[in-house]
């Protein structure tokens, strides 16, 4: 994928290439953006993930790993991890579990600034386009960490932010 930058330079490359066979699926993405006002500034993104499904458990575990190169600047990197599972708890319904965790490297501050989150879910499919959901997440940062869930409101440094929603989904 190539992208024109709205605002110079800013032009984005990527390319995500996938394989499912049976139970597995596993995709890998790339990208590079030009940020800032000089071509010595770009943010890379590698991504992964793999989903397995052991019947009727399915499992699925994502990394990302996120470097911002500043030219003269530090450098921020950031790896980010994810692993969950997905268990039917009735004919209808399903319970989804996760745990993620965020580390940050870059300046001392962004060193000591990880994060950790662990969030659970239920979906209760009306037919096979539409479903209730409700889910809840605890994120807790370290150090001087503010990472926060949409929704979770403010917070400190150092600080957890949780968050709860729920709704309907339609499937168009």
């Amino acid at each position: 994928m190539y992208a024109f930058g709205e605002n110079a330079p800013g032009k984005h490359l990527g390319a995500r290439i996938g394989w499912l066979s049976g139970p597995l699926n596993v995709a890998v993405g790339w990208g590079r953006t030009d940020m800032g006002t000089s071509r010595d500034q770009k943010g890379t993104v590698l991504s992964s993930g793999i989903t397995y499904s052991f019947a009727p458990v399915k499992l699925y575990f994502q990394h990302n790993r996120d470097v911002s190169d500043n030219g003269p600047a530090v450098d921020r990197k950031d790896s980010r991890w994810l692993v969950g599972a997905m268990l039917p708890i009735a004919s209808t319904a399903v319970l989804k579990v996760s745990y993620g965790r965020t580390d940050q490297s870059g300046t001392a501050a962004q060193d000591a600034a990880d994060a950790r989150q662990i969030a659970v879910g239920v979906q209760y499919n009306l037919s096979t386009r539409t479903a209730l959901y409700a889910n809840h997440a605890r994120l807790e940062n370290k150090g001087g960490g503010v990472m926060k869930i949409p929704g979770g409101g403010d917070i400190t440094p150092g600080g957890s932010s949780k968050a709860t929603e729920f709704g309907l989904r339609h499937r168009f």
